[in-house]
């Protein structure tokens, strides 16, 4: 009822929103109609709250109950206890004394022998068994075991058993598969939304019940996190504004303000943030639209050098290859020509470092390698063949990539030629990778060449 009264609720507002004809009597009937049947159906849930809540009342009432039942029980046990250990006392009592009677009758009726007599009676008068059978009575006895308390049991939700269910159905073998064979962005293991509360109404009705019921599971949920999580995706969602409504939104939402974008650039401090904000932008990627207004650029360009700084601090290196290719992928169009957000992030001095390029290169390759394993049954031969296409599909787009950046053509060299020597890349392979290296040498020599003269003309002709 909860969810339905949200999903309602949220629907009359899209609907109000959405409806460009003047208002006329019938529509403010209407209007009217629905905003009762709402307030109708918030105190019908209101009410509901209120059983259920006496019935969880109710059912920790009896647990209580149930405790003075265990205790009577207990103190019954053990007074019984202790009336048969007494009456069993008793009666081994009044054996021995039937006995020294029968013992006496003898002495008299059938004249014994009296020192016979004597002897026997002296040892049955110290005879004292009574302790010895007590002690093995309370020794029969097993230690009294306390009864384990009733606790009330928790309940889950639906939405976490459904969303439990659709995760475990995938086999893992065929996850590695899709990952493996993915042209899209690199989708490292747990850089995907670990949250399943994407739809509002659904995390309002979550909300509304864990703020009324004790007896239901969270399943380890966190509120205030799922709400900055959704809050993020909407922040995220509000600067794709421009596109048209058909591609992204089932309705228009306004675009972000410069001070949502302050508070965007504060989440993305967070990896989860930064995971929700790079997912949202890789979603929108494969919808084939990469030309972005300016103003949209900007914000772009301000967070991505945001989580940039982030990632030189935290060393987050999947996040780093997203938005690399990111910025490899969104552009603007200044003066008729193409302009790509790599530009506006190119100039950190993080780029520039052999240290992160090394870093960043072998973990590309690592990763690569670990989601595309190789059988058991395939030859030596063949498995250095594969890492060596594997690492070769690597250090094609990552050369490429340290050129775009600016990185010293030397420096560039000295991270990939122990690579290709490492792995022991086909020669053929190998050359594909060393042009691309050449033929910057080869234009940074052609252009520090014209310089020169360029500078020995302006000499002269001084």
């Amino acid at each position: 009822m909860i969810h339905n009264f949200y999903i309602k609720k949220n629907f009359n507002k899209k609907r109000l929103n959405s409806t460009p004809i003047p208002e006329l009597k019938e529509n403010k009937k209407e209007q009217i109609n629905n905003n009762i049947t709402l307030v109708t159906l918030e105190e019908q849930i209101n009410t509901n709250i209120q059983k259920v809540k006496k019935i969880e009342d109710d059912y920790k009432l009896n647990t209580a109950m149930l405790k003075s039942i265990e205790d009577n029980y207990i103190k019954i046990a053990n007074d019984s206890k202790i009336n048969i250990r007494k009456i069993l006392c008793e009666t081994l009592n009044g054996f021995k004394d039937l006995l020294l009677d029968c013992m006496v009758y003898l002495k008299n009726c059938y004249k014994l022998p009296l020192s016979e007599i004597d002897t026997y009676m002296i040892e049955i008068v110290n005879l004292d068994e009574s302790d010895n059978f007590n002690n093995i009575i309370i020794s029969s006895y097993t230690s009294g075991k306390k009864f384990q308390m009733a606790v009330p049991q928790k309940y889950t939700l639906k939405f976490f058993k459904k969303n439990k269910k659709n995760n475990n159905n995938e086999d893992e073998e065929i996850i590695k598969l899709k990952r493996c064979n993915s042209t899209s962005l690199i989708k490292e293991e747990g850089f995907q939304e670990t949250d399943f509360l994407r739809e509002q109404e659904i995390f309002l009705t979550i909300k509304k019940m864990m703020e009324n019921f004790e007896l239901l599971d969270n399943n380890g949920i966190d509120l205030k996190i799922e709400e900055e999580k959704l809050r993020c995706k909407f922040l995220t969602l509000k600067i794709l504004t421009f596109t048209p409504i058909s591609k992204l939104y089932s309705d228009k939402i306004p675009p972000i303000t410069d001070e949502e974008v302050n508070e965007l650039e504060r989440m993305v401090d967070e990896k989860i943030n930064r995971i929700i904000f790079i997912q949202k932008l890789s979603q929108f990627r494969n919808r084939g639209i990469f030309q972005i207004p300016e103003r949209e650029f900007k914000i772009l360009s301000k967070l991505f050098n945001k989580i940039i700084i982030n990632i030189d601090k935290n060393i987050d290196y999947e996040c780093m290859i997203n938005i690399i290719i990111l910025s490899q992928t969104y552009y603007m169009i200044k003066e008729g020509k193409k302009e790509y957000l790599q530009k506006e992030i190119m100039d950190n001095d993080i780029f520039k470092t052999k240290n992160f390029w090394e870093t960043y290169v072998n973990f590309s390759i690592m990763k690569e390698i670990s989601v595309c394993p190789i059988g058991d049954n395939v030859e030596d031969k063949d498995i250095e063949s594969r890492y060596s296409n594997i690492v070769f599909s690597q250090l094609v787009p990552i050369t490429n990539n340290m050129i775009d950046f600016g990185l010293d053509i030397n420096i560039i060299e000295n991270i990939i030629l122990p690579l290709i020597e490492k792995y022991h890349i086909d020669k053929d392979l190998a050359g594909t990778v060393i042009s691309l290296i050449n033929d910057k040498k080869s234009e940074k020599e052609e252009k520090d060449k014209n310089e020169i003269i360029i500078n020995n003309d302006i000499i002269n002709e001084k």
